[in-house]
């Protein structure tokens, strides 16, 4: 992490690129765009959307970084830049006091 973490995208730290074979079926793109995200289920997620950090997208997924962890399997709402979509949380991992969170997209709207 960098030593002066701020919540701003463009002080995101990305770690080292995969060296192994490539399991993508679509092509990544990097990004620092902000975007909201709300857990819709479990149904007992109530608390209100969280801020997050796109990291990368491409038209199946989007990996984001967030102040906190997202159970694996939650349904989750992302708006981002005028899109809503709702996708399945496929990990989450811990990045320095933030988290990585890979999401498979499931609907557009």
């Amino acid at each position: 992490m960098p030593t002066n973490p701020t919540d701003s995208c463009d002080a995101v730290f990305v770690r080292g690129t995969w060296r192994g074979e490539e399991r993508r079926k679509k092509p990544r793109e990097r990004s620092d765009a902000a975007a909201r995200v709300k857990v819709i289920d479990p149904l007992m997620s109530t608390g209100p959307s969280a801020s997050a950090c796109v990291l990368d997208r491409s038209t199946s997924g989007v990996k984001l970084q967030m102040p906190h962890s997202v159970l694996m399997g939650s349904i989750v709402q992302v708006r981002l830049a005028g899109e809503i979509f709702h996708g399945e949380v496929r990990y989450c991992l811990p990045n320095g006091a933030k988290f990585d969170v890979g999401i498979r997209i499931v609907e557009l709207w």
